[in-house]
């Protein structure tokens, strides 16, 4: 009775880390409406000790770029930027963890750093592509 209990907690577990994988990377691809994302990330806490996905410079070099063509507003960029920025289930690209930490402070407190430019993009995406 007890392997039968430990095996179906097992399995709940792995569903629920399966199911998080993918509102993260859903997060981190900005490929469905940012309102969609964010009620299913509610049902995840933010915290968490193992990281889950990871954000990668061409995640950010994405966002960028579709803020650059207008696909994106500055609000859905400090939005998402602060989704990201908040959760601990998100780690950074090896080797490029402060430049992408950087980015997402930046990205998220416009009043702070400024607000985005396409100058501040361009100089962005050349740091992101090094």
């Amino acid at each position: 009775m007890l392997k039968i209990s430990l095996q179906v907690k097992l399995s709940i577990r792995e569903a629920d880390v399966k199911t998080r994988r993918e509102v993260l990377q859903s997060l981190l691809q900005l490929d469905r409406p940012l309102s969609e994302i964010k009620s299913r990330l509610a049902s995840h806490r933010w915290d968490s000790e193992t990281e889950i996905e990871r954000l990668a410079r061409s995640h950010c070099e994405a966002i960028l770029n579709r803020f650059l063509n207008r696909e994106l507003s500055e609000e859905n960029v400090e939005e998402w930027a602060n989704l990201v920025e908040g959760r601990e289930d998100i780690g950074f690209e090896e080797g490029h963890e402060d430049t992408l930490r950087g980015l997402l402070h930046e990205l998220a407190n416009p009043l702070l750093e400024g607000f985005l430019t396409r100058e501040k993009i361009l100089w962005w995406l050349s740091e992101l592509g090094q």
